[in-house]
């Protein structure tokens, strides 16, 4: 069972991964540090996604593949969560930039600012329960293969 309160802390850093963009979450500069992750980053070292790569790019693969298998759960959940990562192209904001997608998100919705505000916030909540979840299990598969030798 996923707790609660990991998922809103993981949802949370997702929104900060969102809000700066992918490809920018280490980046230094006047008045910015790199975004901190530590349960994100606790994923992608369960995953073995960060260990030859740049951090960018290791969430940016964790977000993609976790988001095609959610995909398959809640395609509309999915795709909309994508919308607010990855640009058509799926490399990121790209040229849009985080805010350009999540106006682009936001205009495709037709809803007022605070609205569209609760659904990202929701949407992000259910998407790092998944997330934990897809964790959980597979820590579970990987102590049974050690427990049992397979």
């Amino acid at each position: 069972m996923v707790g609660q309160g990991e998922a809103l802390r993981l949802a949370t850093e997702l929104a900060r991964v969102r809000q700066r963009g992918i490809a920018l979450v280490d980046r230094v500069g006047y008045h910015q540090s790199p975004v901190v992750t530590p349960i994100l980053d606790q994923l992608l070292v369960r995953g073995e996604l960060g260990i030859s790569r740049s951090r960018a790019a290791a969430i940016a693969e964790l977000l993609d593949l976790r988001l095609l298998m959610y995909g398959e759960e809640s395609a509309a959940q999915a795709s909309f969560v994508r919308s607010l990562f990855f640009d058509r192209d799926g490399r990121g904001p790209g040229a849009l930039g985080a805010a350009g997608l999540l106006n682009l998100a936001r205009k495709g919705r037709g809803i007022t600012p605070d609205a569209f505000h609760h659904l990202q916030r929701q949407e992000l909540i259910d998407f790092a329960r998944f997330l934990l979840r897809c964790d959980a299990e597979l820590r579970s598969v990987a102590d049974s293969d050690r427990f049992f030798g397979s």
